[in-house]
């Protein structure tokens, strides 16, 4: 995510507070939406049976699984169409791939289930250099056309590993497919 005032060229990334608090709008918006659907839904049952309405009694799991789907589907169409949630664009954000613009339709939805799966990713923002999330780091732009960047950062004395830490198998360079999942990468390594 990156400050949309900032002129192109001189864009800066943004830090956990601004995020923190696009997140907590978002988080607003996804349960503003949810209310709808269930006030949707109790019209429905009204208009379809007056005689014999009662409000329909809330599944945890069900509601849980829907409100999952309602916040990846919100995330990815925002930041598949405008790169801004109501909370970025209140905040002054964006989200952009690696050249400033929009996020693809599959790496917005591989970032959209991270985020809701694993919010606390946003918390590495304050110790990485670059001010990323996890989400950044794991679904860059290029991906799944171009191999993620894997890296050991403890020393590692293996033959297939370089002193910086660099992975040299052929899946990660010249032999990378689309077709290679997270969980074959991870068992190949």
């Amino acid at each position: 995510m990156i400050s949309s005032e900032s002129v192109s060229g001189d864009e800066r990334v943004a830090g956990i507070i601004t995020r923190g608090l696009a997140a907590v709008i978002d988080l607003v918006v996804v349960l503003l939406i949810m209310s709808a659907l269930y006030g949707g839904l109790i019209l429905v049952r009204l208009v379809y049976s007056p005689a014999a309405f009662s409000l329909p009694s809330l599944n945890a799991v069900f509601s849980t699984v829907v409100t999952f789907g309602v916040a990846v589907l919100y995330l990815t169409g925002c930041w598949t169409v405008s790169g801004s949630t109501a909370g970025a664009v209140t905040m002054g954000l964006r989200v952009v791939g690696r050249r400033s613009q929009r996020v693809r339709l599959l790496i917005a939805l591989l970032r959209a289930i991270g985020c809701v799966l694993f919010p606390i990713g946003l918390l590495w923002v304050v110790v990485d250099r670059q001010r990323r999330s996890l989400q950044d780091i794991v679904f860059p732009d290029g991906y799944p056309f171009s191999p993620p960047k894997v890296k050991f950062i403890t020393k590692v004395y293996h033959p297939n590993i370089s002193s910086s830490g660099a992975i040299s198998v052929d899946i990660l360079q010249d032999q990378w497919s689309p077709s290679i999942s997270l969980p074959i990468l991870l068992i190949t390594l």
